[in-house]
């Protein structure tokens, strides 16, 4: 047998599959002792490709095809597995994508599929390919390493000086009568090359004969007419004993025809069984097509029934509500409306403010109202957000600092609401930034430097946050130029020149 060396793969595939191949070449690389042949690696551009194909084919162990619907219609992979089985190469196919029946090669559908096309189950599916490439692999590298010599040999016009010699010739008939159940038999070009060695040598051991005899013939003139009978004897035990030889070799040659034979009938026997469990589970895969699409008919009828009812009931429901929200919305816009207008108007006025405060207060609670049974309706909550920082701005305009700040901050307090309940709603993250800012010019008001800062800062963290999300969005740019102004500011009032500068 050959020297131990890397398992050597030849992997047959569409270009089509390739994301998918190269997870199972990287997959089989990582395993100890294999080494993978394909097209797109291991051709030079340059290179005849279809030589180069040969080569690397008569070079590999096993052949394994990928098949699937793209390299079952292939010619290129159809001619790879052609040249492999004229090699006698042992084929492993697995099935990467499912195939019809009637488009699988010939050389394949009589052989064991593993299967790659559950992705859940793609390392079990490697460690089968794997145990299968390394089943009786000594036997097959021989195979290769012996189909090798013969088909350089044969190509070299069959020179003597290439062929099998003493132990390499004994160890080459060995193997042919030791081949494996389930490995591939030897092509007919190796098993000629075994042959024409044996006679070769068969005739190198008549020549040396031949010399022996005539040096003995020289001696019987010599020594006498006795020797020569003698050594006549003695020549005749050793023809007699090669002939014995041969017999027996030819005799556990054509045993191991018998097994071959044998093994081969088995293994159409098996294939034919295959065949037939193949053709009854599509068959049962069909039936149970046909009933869950008949299933799904009733579903989709039952469902379009279902559908008609509840649009029917559906249409009053939505009436009476769309005229209900027709009229919250009418209400609360108007309360809205009132909040605003009076904010404006009051905010450069000689009104006390005192009596602005009240009078704003009395349009809250009447917001408040309309809202009713929808305290957790978000746009009414943004609405009331909105016309609360109004009235701050109103009430720190008029100098209510204390309640220009309650009012900021229960403004702030429904922003942090709606943006913790939805963090991917851009608005409601934006209104949290509004809202920090408006505290923060309330609190610098109030001379509340440190307390101003930190409301900046926190303010300028989270539009930073949506800078970062949505660059293209200017006026969040211009938010982050705006708090920035704001922090400098507030450094400059307290000599932080450098902060400031920053």
């Amino acid at each position: 047998m050959s020297d131990q060396r890397s398992t050597k793969v030849f992997l047959s595939y569409s270009r089509k599959d390739r994301a998918f191949v190269s997870d199972i070449v990287e997959a089989l690389e990582a395993a100890d002792d294999i080494e993978v042949f394909r097209d797109t690696d291991d051709i030079l551009p340059t290179e005849e490709w279809k030589d180069r194909l040969e080569q690397l084919i008569g070079e590999a162990d096993t052949i394994v095809f990928a098949l699937s619907p793209h390299s079952a219609k292939s010619d290129i992979c159809s001619w790879e597995v052609e040249h492999a089985e004229s090699l006698n190469k042992r084929i492993a196919p697995i099935v990467i994508k499912d195939v019809e029946g009637s488009d699988i090669p010939a050389a394949l559908s009589k052989l064991n599929y593993i299967f790659f096309t559950n992705k859940r189950e793609f390392d079990a599916s490697i460690q089968n390919l794997i145990t299968a490439l390394n089943t009786d692999i000594d036997w097959i590298r021989e195979h290769t390493r012996l189909g090798e010599l013969a088909r350089r040999w044969d190509g070299q016009g069959r020179p003597k000086s290439q062929k099998l010699r003493s132990i390499d010739l004994t160890a080459a008939e060995n193997w042919i009568a030791l081949q494996p159940a389930n490995a591939p038999p030897p092509a007919p070009l190796p098993r000629e090359y075994i042959q024409a060695s044996r006679l070769a040598a068969r005739r190198r051991q008549q020549g040396t004969v031949s010399g022996s005899l005539i040096a003995a013939i020289v001696a019987i003139v010599l020594a006498g007419y006795a020797f020569l009978q003698q050594q006549s004897a003695q020549e005749n035990e050793r023809q007699a004993t090669q002939e014995r030889d041969r017999a027996v070799v030819a005799e556990q040659l054509a045993e191991a025809q018998r097994l071959e034979a044998e093994r081969n009938a088995q293994l159409a026997e098996e294939n034919e069984q295959l065949a037939k469990s193949n053709e009854a589970r599509a068959t049962e895969e069909r039936e149970r097509a046909e009933a869950n699409e008949a299933r799904a008919t009733q579903e989709r009828d039952r469902a379009v029934l279902a559908e008609a009812l509840a649009e029917e009931r559906a249409v009053a429901e939505q009436v009476a509500k769309e005229e209900a929200e027709a009229a919250l919305a009418a209400a609360t816009q108007t309360a809205n409306g009132l909040i605003f207008n009076l904010a404006q108007e009051f905010r450069h006025s000689g009104v006390p403010s005192g009596t602005i405060a009240r009078i704003l207060e009395e349009a809250r609670q009447l917001q408040d109202v309309l809202i009713g049974d929808n305290p957790d309706d978000p746009e009414l909550l943004r609405s009331k957000s909105a016309a609360l920082s109004e009235i701050s701005n109103t009430l720190l305009a008029q100098g209510d600092m204390s309640a220009a700040m309650a009012i900021a901050e229960e403004s702030l307090s429904i922003s942090r609401v709606l943006a913790e309940r939805d963090p991917k709603n851009v608005l409601w993250q934006s209104d949290v930034s509004v809202n920090l800012s408006r505290v923060g010019n309330v609190r610098v008001a109030t001379g509340d430097r440190t307390g101003a800062l930190a409301a900046y800062e926190e303010a300028l963290k989270v539009v930073r946050a949506l800078v970062e999300r949505y660059p293209e969005k200017t006026v969040f740019q211009r938010d982050v130029a705006v708090i920035l102004n704001s922090v400098g500011d507030i450094r400059i009032a307290t000599e932080d020149v450098t902060g400031a500068l920053v």
